[in-house]
């Protein structure tokens, strides 16, 4: 009781705090008013207050309304859509994106793009796929991430390391791990150092990719010849059969996680768990008892993103940036996403366009790319001075180059629903090992692919 209350004060002090420091502003004649929508945290309110007031200089006929958002965003935003009071432009994430697309909730771009001649390829392609539905664009990307491994030099060099991490394979990989744990004296203590920290659901779905598996395949019926085809997700395909073009041909999805390559990347996963601090399921999140053990020398590698630089920078340690290991499937991360959306029912379409644009623009890019919070989209930018610093200790310039090993997964409607059964079902593989409901890597995929069928593609 003593946390939730502490919580909720935390919570409360922070709405408090974004009210009362948000900007009053009566419009002058002729200006237009555009409410914009975000997480409500101190670090988002500073970067677009400061985007907001630059692209009112430049635009003085509109004035931005910033909206931040203290809590569940997702919710909110949905109760407003549904009560049709949502802001004119407002802040999106893959995960959910299809959701509130498939229920017309976004204005469709098209358009507004093909009008202006706005040039979509400045974007890293995953990232403005991330905003597609059905062969339409309903958002523009802000900043994208992905999985990466950080790792301490300084370890690594007493174990004689000497694997390149940002090339290395499974094998590599697990050997550092490996040789990376054991008892160790530390200030002259003798402590159990990690070589790794456990992989939860979404990362094992990492060396899953790595392994050369997939969760979901999507497949389009030729509309001229009806030959059915399974296809790469960002692949422009045509029918072999008849060599027509495929687009607008019926696109059909199927879960197809129960397979050998799937099997050998949650296998990989579970060959690490000795090397961890923590090597069975926990509902609580591991992250800040593993940040811990980093910074004080007692775990070798960590998950991160280009926001660890942020926390990374401010402690005495010598580290460095990785990427994940290459299995049979080839050296693969999962890809994230964020963005921004114009509501279809917005009674000032002009004027939020031409805001949306200015998010998503160089100009607000370099703002971003200064937190260092997400890597920029645009890769003039993400590619630039501004983000990638190769003369950092830690060499940034690696966070945009992760762009070639992400493994791209439209965030299909029902995907909440799969990642749900995944993450589940995830608990039972992670058991103690004297746990008689413990299942095997074989099993978890079975029963996954089982439950998907039944629940979500209505397979019998």
């Amino acid at each position: 009781m003593k946390y939730f209350v502490i919580g909720f004060m935390v919570v409360a002090a922070l709405g408090i705090y974004l009210i009362a420091t948000q900007p009053r502003h009566d419009l002058e004649p002729g200006q237009t008013q555009i409410r914009f929508s975000f997480p409500g945290d101190v670090r988002s309110l500073s970067i677009y207050s400061r985007i907001a007031r630059r692209f009112t200089e430049l635009n003085p006929d509109i004035y931005i309304k910033l909206e931040p958002v203290v809590g569940n965003f997702r919710r909110i935003i949905q109760r407003d859509l549904v009560a049709r009071i949502a802001p004119d432009v407002f802040f999106a994430e893959d995960d959910y994106f299809t959701v509130f697309a498939q229920d017309d909730h976004y204005l469709q771009l098209d358009d507004l793009i093909a009008r202006d001649k706005y040039d979509t390829t400045v974007f890293y392609r995953p990232a403005l796929e991330s905003f597609r539905y059905g062969g339409k664009q309903y958002g523009l990307p802000f900043g994208w991430g992905c999985s990466l491994i950080l790792y301490n030099k300084e370890i690594f060099r007493d174990a004689g390391i000497d694997y390149d991490p940002t090339r290395w394979s499974w094998e590599q990989f697990y050997d550092t791990v490996r040789r990376c744990t054991g008892q160790v004296e530390i200030d002259g203590r003798l402590v159990q150092r990690y070589g790794y920290m456990r992989d939860n659901w979404a990362h094992t779905m990492c060396h899953m990719f790595q392994g050369g598996g997939a969760i979901l395949q999507k497949s389009i019926t030729c509309p001229a010849c009806g030959q059915r085809l399974d296809v790469d997700d960002l692949s422009d395909v045509t029918c072999p059969p008849c060599g027509s073009a495929m687009t607008g041909g019926k696109v059909e999805w199927r879960c197809v996680i129960d397979s050998d390559e799937n099997r050998a990347g949650v296998e990989f996963a579970l060959s690490l768990l000795p090397y961890t601090p923590r090597a069975v399921a926990s509902e609580a999140s591991e992250m800040p008892q593993n940040k811990e053990l980093f910074v004080t020398g007692r775990l070798a590698m960590i998950r991160g993103g280009p926001y660890s630089a942020q926390w990374l920078s401010e402690v005495n340690i010598d580290w460095g940036i990785g990427y994940y290991p290459e299995g049979p499937g080839e050296r693969w991360t999962r890809f994230y996403c964020d963005g921004f959306v114009m509501w279809d029912q917005t009674p000032h379409r002009e004027q939020a366009w031409r805001f949306l644009k200015y998010l998503c623009s160089d100009q607000a890019q370099r703002v971003m790319a200064k937190e260092g919070y997400h890597i920029p989209v645009r890769r003039s930018v993400a590619e630039s001075p501004y983000f990638a610093r190769p003369d950092t200790p830690w060499d940034e310039s690696k966070f945009a180059g992760a762009i070639h090993h992400v493994r791209f997964q439209r965030k299909i409607p029902e995907w909440d629903a799969v990642f749900q059964i995944m993450a589940r079902v995830y608990g039972y593989l992670m058991l103690e090992p004297s746990s008689s409901a413990r299942i095997s890597p074989a099993e978890y995929l079975r029963r996954c692919q089982r439950q998907i069928d039944r629940q979500i593609f209505a397979s019998p």
